[in-house]
């Protein structure tokens, strides 16, 4: 799983085209997906969250069948991209991952200490 994000300027992001981005993602993506999924919203109060699953041959060592996640996440002035592979034998151990990451994204918001998960201000 590989996360990267960005801080962006201070404007009305709320018609930034999530859905159009995520979908040019993966029409660009080199490994030539053969199935690609619907688009899945999370509904968040304070963020527009989407992503998509896509399968895959991985062909560098011996061909081998791979979902990748892509997920694109948009609130409070912060920019997320989530990817997440796996190999497809591991898909039962490896989606409620996936979910756990979905279900508890959150975006803007500062955590003081991450120990206790006391938000800032407290």
């Amino acid at each position: 799983m590989e996360l990267s994000y960005n801080h962006l300027p201070s404007r009305d992001w709320s018609l930034f085209p999530l859905k159009p981005t995520l979908k040019k993602v993966i029409e660009d993506d080199s490994r030539n997906p053969f199935e690609i999924g619907e688009i899945i919203t999370v509904k968040r109060q304070t963020a527009r969250i989407v992503w998509l699953q896509m399968k895959f041959i991985h062909t560098q060592e011996e061909p081998r069948e791979a979902f990748s996640r892509t997920c694109i996440g948009l609130g409070s002035n912060i920019q997320c991209l989530i990817t997440f592979d796996f190999w497809a034998d591991q898909a039962e151990q490896l989606i409620p991952l996936w979910d756990e990451v979905m279900k508890s994204l959150t975006l803007g918001l500062y955590i003081r200490d991450p120990r206790t998960g006391l938000a800032f201000p407290d």
